[in-house]
């Protein structure tokens, strides 16, 4: 493929629901550009865009994928993006380079929750779009309540560009109120054949028309003029129009299509290289590589390189491929850069443009242009390059936070072994993906957007020979005491030479929550030799360290060392860290121990009409609403709840609500565990507390 200038791109990602039909509308725009020999099908696992073995293996998408290709003289940058709720990440991230989206809407389903979600993102980052109803040769396919629920729940900007002709079986093609001409199917391998309007759709037409140029007569002043004078308006003040308000976010065009059967879709790509602008060069805006510091500058063709990574993905042949969106200047081959988040030196290979899986090389990548480059050694997901002397850092991606957590099991110790290194490369891959080791529970968790997120992890470590499990999380509970008690402990040990010996008096009490752990010496005299203290408050970490009830630490307690006992031949260091270590074993006991649970800031994003089932939900889970304010068409509650209501929100929250709300927590801090749970968290962690200790 050829390089193209600025002007001639058009970057657009295709964002909706799950099961819409974005890969199979993206796949009919391939086969019409003659990028692709024949048209792949979504269900028979032969998409271009799903490449990946589970999205073959599973028929949906679970990344996104760059589909490029030359359309009436422009290269389109075709972000074809998962549309379940889990992978909400990688839409987000394409969005973020997108200069326009095309938004799908399953004829039978109406306006889905994702699609809701999406479309708050492209106003997020004020993308202009295209709406385009797919499926119209399904059962039970309904265009006019389509426009009527977009028009109500997304935008009432927009307004339908194509009539359909048919439904459901009888479906077609449409009426082009543009140009006033009906097209209809002419089979895959030809274009869609221009026609006469069909009599008995008049009617409707000149209804559908009206409303189409009064919607572009009310973005422009001088036309709203005319059209009230005259009542009608030129195609050619039509076109023109059009192309203003869509740019300008002002209207938004409705499509119709099936992609499966290739109608309809010559004319998005015809809607997208027209209609849709091509890639914004407004100022650029970040910071030093310091982060002391503002960065700005005006980009052009022939500035100093500026790219940001949004996507990374192993290739089984090539490695590391990177994709990337040229903010400035031009990424060509064989170009020095630096790395601006990490300070590393980098070269650039070839660069490539995509087909899913497939490469084709470029001369380089203009200004604005969405490009591959492979096997950069120290570049990840949101990290910039650029030229090695004007650095700067664009801003990152904002992402949802992680709404499901599991620990993970390795099934043996030399899975054990590789499980980090290889789970390192997957986060490296997917940025909404995060894994640690929780010191506390020494567990290793694994976070993500949902089970089948989490399940797609597992599934991929297997495939790179690891073997592993999900499991549910220990929770981080603590223990501390209520009330003061003094305790003493002589250790005493003789097994021939030299015995141990240590005696301790302890006196533990409560402190003020969140005061932590205080040691006092009250040693009087030489009972205890200045030389053995370190050991005793040692030990007393140590006791503490392996709690009261269940084996969890303790908390906001005083332990003041008060009197003892030792011996000329046989006391030591390691003899009054044994004795201190049990006399806190039992002198706590006398205190009133008490079990701690962590309780966290939930922040639940839900529309208006969701938000007494939500407050009801949070209260059944122990909550306590903090209070409630607006964001947009939504409510946010800020709530406490304990973390161990928590486990499976996620997949509650979507069912009670149908996907449209989501979440985001943080610690918070410690209360007490209700008296009533107590028994049933001590049977359960006690129980394996004693097993680790057998």
């Amino acid at each position: 493929m050829k390089a193209y200038p600025t002007d001639s791109i058009r970057n657009v990602a295709l964002v909706s629901h799950a099961n819409a039909g974005k890969t199979s509308l993206v796949e009919a725009l391939l086969f019409n550009a003659k990028a692709v020999e024949r048209l792949g099908k979504v269900d028979a696992g032969t998409a271009t865009a799903d490449f990946d073995s589970q999205e073959r293996d599973r028929g949906v998408s679970i990344g996104a994928a760059l589909c490029a290709f030359e359309h009436a003289g422009v290269k389109i940058n075709a972000l074809d993006t998962p549309g379940y709720a889990d992978f909400i990440a990688e839409a987000i991230s394409c969005l973020r380079v997108a200069d326009g989206a095309v938004v799908l809407v399953d004829a039978t389903a109406g306006v889905e929750v994702g699609t809701e979600r999406t479309w708050r993102y492209c106003d997020h980052y004020e993308l202009p779009r295209l709406i385009v109803i797919n499926k119209l040769d399904k059962e039970s396919a309904n265009f006019a309540d389509c426009v009527s629920a977009i028009r109500q729940r997304l935008s009432n900007r927009a307004v339908p560009i194509h009539v359909p002709i048919g439904s459901a079986a009888s479906f077609q093609g449409f009426v082009d109120l543009v140009e006033m001409k009906a097209f209809t199917a002419a089979g895959e391998m030809g274009p869609a054949t221009a026609g006469e309007i069909p009599a008995d759709m008049a009617g409707a037409i000149e209804e559908a028309r009206m409303a189409l140029v009064e919607g572009v007569a009310e973005s422009d002043d001088t036309l709203l003029e005319k059209y009230l004078d005259t009542g009608e308006l030129s195609a050619d003040e039509v076109r023109n129009a059009l192309l203003d308000a869509v740019r300008s976010g002002g209207l938004v065009p409705i499509l119709c299509a099936s992609a499966t059967r290739n109608i309809g879709a010559r004319h998005v790509a015809d809607a997208i290289a027209n209609l849709l602008p091509p890639p914004r060069t407004k100022t650029l805006e970040g910071r030093t590589p310091d982060g002391d510091g503002v960065v700005t500058r005006e980009p052009s063709s022939d500035g100093p390189f500026c790219g940001y990574v949004f996507k990374t993905f192993i290739d089984e042949y090539v490695g590391r491929i990177s994709l990337l969106r040229v903010y400035d200047g031009q990424a060509r081959p064989d170009s020095p850069v630096t790395n601006t988040v990490s300070g590393q030196k980098e070269r650039l290979g070839q660069i490539l443009t995509l087909r899913g899986r497939n490469q084709e090389v470029l001369p380089h990548g203009d200004l604005g242009d969405i490009v591959a480059v492979g096997r950069l050694g120290n570049t990840l997901t949101n990290q910039t390059l650029c030229a090695p002397n004007q650095l700067m850092v664009l801003p990152v991606t904002e992402l949802p936070e992680p709404m499901f957590s599991a620990s993970l099991q390795a099934k043996s110790r030399e899975d054990q072994e590789k499980i980090a290194q290889v789970l390192a490369r997957l986060t490296e891959e997917d940025v909404a993906l995060r894994f640690f080791r929780d010191e506390e529970t020494e567990e290793a968790i694994i976070e993500g957007m949902g089970q089948l997120h989490l399940e797609i992890a597992i599934r991929r470590l297997r495939e790179r020979g690891v073997e592993a499990e999900l499991g549910k999380p220990k929770i981080p509970y603590r223990e501390t005491v209520r009330r003061k008690a003094e305790h003493t402990y002589r250790h005493k040990k003789q097994t021939g030479g030299r015995g141990q010996f240590a005696q301790v008096s302890l006196r533990i009490e409560p402190t003020e929550r969140g005061e932590g752990f205080q040691f006092v010496n009250e040693i009087k005299g030489a009972v205890i030799s200045g030389g053995y203290i370190p050991g005793v408050e040692k030990g007393v970490r140590e006791g503490m360290g392996r709690g009261i009830l269940a084996g969890f630490p303790v908390v906001d307690v005083r332990v003041t060392v008060f009197d003892g006992k030792e011996h000329p031949v046989d006391s030591s260091e390691l003899a009054f860290r044994i004795a201190a270590s049990r006399c806190f074993a039992e002198g706590a006991r006398q205190c009133d121990p008490i079990l701690l649970e962590p309780v966290v800031a939930v922040d639940v994003v839900t529309p208006d009409d969701s938000m007494g089932e939500i407050i009801s939900d949070l209260n059944g889970k122990r909550g306590r609403i903090l209070g409630m304010e607006p964001m947009g068409g939504n409510q946010i509650v800020h709530a406490h709840v304990p973390l161990a209501e928590l486990s499976s929100y996620g997949a509650e929250l979507h069912s009670l609500t149908g996907g449209r709300a989501y979440y985001s927590v943080a610690p918070s801090h410690y209360e007490e565990v209700p008296p009533h749970l107590v028994d049933a968290i001590v049977r359960e962690y006690g129980r394996k507390v004693e097993e680790e200790e057998e």
